[in-house]
């Protein structure tokens, strides 16, 4: 759960993945929020120690479509990497509540999100979580 007392409030939440034992060399992250509920959306990607794919991480794009609430964001080992495995920190989400909003929203993730494994043609994506979100007001 998630509150902010106002509009300004920045709010953040880390994308993370977890290999389940394989090594991955990509993640592509389609996600979708409802613009009316959120505002100011940006994602950040990992970089440096704070990545998972390390700091030779190549982020081959970052959209963020504010009027229908997508983001598109891939990030991958450069040519040549090495894959890798475990448990990681891919992007951080930077999002804040709308004026006048509902009570909760959500933000999921998409069928067209996959994790690419070296030698393999097909995602090896197994779940996503999505983010449940409580937009609650503080008393003044």
């Amino acid at each position: 759960d998630l509150s902010s007392g106002s509009a300004t409030s920045a709010l953040t939440v880390d994308i993370m993945v977890d290999s389940g034992g394989q090594d991955i060399t990509g993640v592509q992250a389609e996600l979708q929020f409802d613009p009316k509920a959120l505002a100011n959306v940006k994602l950040l990607p990992a970089t440096g120690t704070t990545s998972f794919f390390g700091s030779t991480v190549n982020v081959l794009f970052n959209e963020v479509t504010t009027q229908t609430g997508r983001i598109s964001y891939a990030t991958a080992i450069p040519p040549g990497g090495t894959p890798k495995k475990g448990i990681g920190k891919i992007a951080t989400l930077n999002f804040q509540k709308a004026y006048g909003v509902p009570s909760s929203t959500q933000i999921v993730f998409l069928d067209k999100t996959l994790v690419t494994v070296l030698g393999a043609n097909q995602s090896a994506l197994k779940a996503t979580v999505p983010l449940n979100i409580v937009l609650s007001q503080t008393s003044q």
